[in-house]
């Protein structure tokens, strides 16, 4: 679900475009298999290469550690073999035909309605 921006604000949420399937097609963008493959095999065959690059590196930002873990993802699944390739390129199909559904079904004006009590539950509670 991408979520949709009010106005010109940068950091205010519009939470009924939000909750009713975002308030434009700009930002959501289709799934890549590298994703794909990160998304289920990330802690079992990457983290621990991504961790040792990382710390070797030097690295502490936020945003390098990102960059170097997406690199380390590219490479490990570049270099997978047959069986765990052809599993992400299935499951990137699924997501994929998914991707493309939902977006031609918002580009037609259709919708799902969701319930206030809905929304209500997945708005941040204060921490006090």
């Amino acid at each position: 679900m991408c979520l949709a921006r009010s106005g010109n604000s940068r950091s205010v949420l519009n939470l009924d475009d939000t909750f009713g399937g975002g308030g434009g097609l700009g930002g959501c963008r289709a799934p890549q298999e590298v994703e794909v493959y990160s998304q289920y095999h990330y802690n079992t065959r990457v983290k621990a290469t991504a961790d040792t690059a990382i710390e070797a590196g030097g690295i502490s930002s936020r945003g390098e550690k990102l960059s170097k873990r997406k690199e380390v993802t590219r490479i490990m699944y570049a270099t997978e073999d047959d069986a765990i390739c052809t599993e992400v390129k299935q499951k990137h199909t699924e997501m994929l035909a998914k991707w493309k559904n939902d977006r031609e079904l918002f580009k037609s004006g259709f919708v799902m309605e969701v319930d206030n009590d809905a929304k209500i539950q997945y708005v941040p509670r204060p921490t006090s």
